[in-house]
């Protein structure tokens, strides 16, 4: 693949002491098609073995990083965004994962439409160890590209009659 005019994805994990449930969420990244793209896995200071769980993996589209030093959520997002060297970047949970060509697919989409964000309906999976509905996966699927305009959107969240999740968020997207 001709990486010259190919579009760069990073995928943004930020992660403490989870790594029991990162091994699959990383299992899900590096099984991706796509070439041009990185894996940050930002670990908020974790006392477990997170660091031999990315370790083992042995994928140079992986990159470790760590705070040295336990700070909150928003912190240790911004602090991986420092490392981004992507064109669209997204977040993925530590305990959530990819779909099989999940980049390649944003990939086409994005080079025949330029926009600034591409976002989906996210996939609902429930760990084993969850009181209701153990092992219950959700994919919502739907083959159609509607495009916003998120002011109007912003302008329907001020009054209360729609969500946040109605406008692109890097947790559901590039």
């Amino acid at each position: 693949m001709n990486l010259t005019n190919c579009l760069k994805f990073t995928v943004v994990i930020p992660t403490r002491n989870r790594a029991e449930t990162l091994y699959h969420t990383l299992r899900t990244c590096v099984s991706q098609q796509y070439v041009n793209f990185e894996i940050i896995v930002s670990d908020n200071n974790s006392v477990d073995n997170t660091k031999d769980v990315v370790d083992c993996f042995d994928d140079n589209r992986i990159r470790y990083i760590n705070t040295q030093r336990s700070i909150g959520m928003t912190s240790n997002w911004e602090f991986a965004l420092s490392y981004v060297t992507g064109d669209y970047v997204m977040d993925l949970g530590d305990d959530d994962g990819l779909l099989d060509n999940t980049i390649e697919r944003a990939s086409n989409i994005l080079t025949q439409n330029p926009f600034q964000a591409l976002i989906w309906q996210k996939s609902n999976y429930n760990w084993p160890d969850v009181a209701n509905n153990p092992n219950e996966l959700s994919i919502f699927l739907i083959n159609k590209i509607y495009v916003l305009s998120v002011k109007p959107i912003l302008y329907l969240i001020s009054l209360g009659l729609t969500s946040f999740g109605r406008i692109p968020s890097v947790y559901s997207g590039f």
